[in-house]
């Protein structure tokens, strides 16, 4: 099917990929068994072998054509993930152990010696080493043949894949010497190691990736990782970070790390100390939208130590006020409406009756404000 359809192709659009390979795919998927026992593997075997003749055509210099290919590959990757749980919940025939041992033999190829897009390639690899391959006896020979292996394609990490099998095979030795020459740069395949380790229940590797990670956020966010992938990437670390009991010196270091990328979980962890003062110290010092705020705590916020808003709902009020528009004055005054709450609920109404007082009195010369002010009926 392949040789008909694509072997020669010299020059491909990218953008007919998807749909020749769909094509061949419903070919191959036409002489598929009948028997529910050989159903699957053949679609898992021929789509991997497919994939694999298919891989040299994904070669591009552009943008645009790698995030489609990208694209392409992860979709392709999901289905195989289907073929895979629905072979490893059937009863495995001895007749099978030659497909499974030559599955073995491709996944290593495509890991080893294709070239390009080596994430992706090793995500595929991990989901049969993960799923699939999981007796003890062929993950210490699959990591004995890594060991030996002398010819790989340049883009290999071939540590990242020697710690996978460490994870699983619990060589804590082995792992912990590894952990101790990590580098900024590789921190995205150690991110994907440790969500392994956290999907399959080492809790305790999980807690020494994320721990030999720490030192290096600060400088993998500001030097290697583009910005648009910041937040992202925090918010994820984030999540693994929350699978382990980190001390209050490394949840500092988080954030220290993270900066203004890491304010929402910054603030849920302030909230959990009850650290009330310095939550709103922080979003004084990064001003945001109410919207946010809402994101990071602020009800819980309004609940439990409401007083504490009060010198940040005036901040926020104020960068309103000097924009000097109608519109901001409008603004202003939703902001007062949720301090005049904060103040109530804080037993703080004489303080808040003179705060309104204070403010007609110093922005009397701006009418559009004194009418906007009336119209809030702020005294309480």
């Amino acid at each position: 099917m392949y040789r008909q359809n694509l072997y020669n192709q010299q020059k491909l659009n990218p953008y007919l990929l998807e749909s020749i390979f769909s094509d061949m795919q419903q070919q191959i998927f036409r002489y598929t068994p009948l028997e529910r026992e050989w159903s699957s593997m053949y679609q898992l075997f021929t789509h991997v072998a497919l994939l694999s003749h298919t891989w040299k055509h994904l070669s591009t210099s552009t943008e645009a054509s790698r995030s489609f290919y990208i694209n392409f590959i992860e979709h392709e990757a999901d289905k195989m993930k289907e073929f895979i749980r629905q072979c490893a919940n059937k009863s495995r025939l001895f007749a099978l152990d030659p497909f499974y041992e030559s599955l073995q033999q491709v996944v290593n190829y495509f890991l080893l010696h294709q070239e390009g897009y080596f994430d992706e390639r090793l995500t595929i690899y991990t989901l049969f080493w993960e799923s699939m391959f999981q007796d003890k006896r062929s993950r210490e020979a699959e990591l004995l043949m890594l060991q030996n292996e002398r010819h790989i394609a340049d883009d290999v990490d071939i540590n990242a894949v020697y710690a996978m099998f460490y994870i699983m095979l619990d060589k804590r030795d082995d792992f912990a010497a590894m952990l101790e020459s990590i580098e900024a740069k590789q921190l995205l395949v150690w991110t994907d190691l440790a969500h392994f380790a956290n999907r399959n229940g080492y809790d305790d590797m999980l807690a020494m990736i994320v721990r030999a990670m720490l030192p290096h956020v600060d400088a993998f966010i500001n030097e290697w990782l583009a910005t648009r992938y910041r937040s992202t990437f925090v918010n994820e670390f984030n999540e693994l970070c929350k699978q382990i009991n980190l001390t209050d010196e490394e949840n500092e270091l988080l954030f220290a790390a993270s900066g203004m990328y890491g304010i929402q979980p910054y603030s849920r962890y302030l909230i959990k100390k009850e650290r009330y003062i310095e939550w709103s110290a922080l979003h004084q010092r990064f001003p945001s939208s109410l919207s946010y705020l809402e994101l990071c705590g602020l009800r819980d916020m309004l609940e439990q130590k409401p007083e504490a808003l009060l010198p940040l709902y005036h901040t926020l009020a104020m960068n309103e006020v000097n924009q000097k528009s109608r519109q901001h004055y409008k603004q202003a005054v939703r902001v007062w409406k949720k301090m005049k709450t904060a103040a109530k609920k804080s037993a703080k109404n004489e303080f808040w009756n003179d705060y309104v007082t204070t403010l007609k009195q110093s922005y009397k010369r701006l009418r559009a404000l004194q009418e906007e002010i009336e119209k809030g009926n702020l005294m309480l």
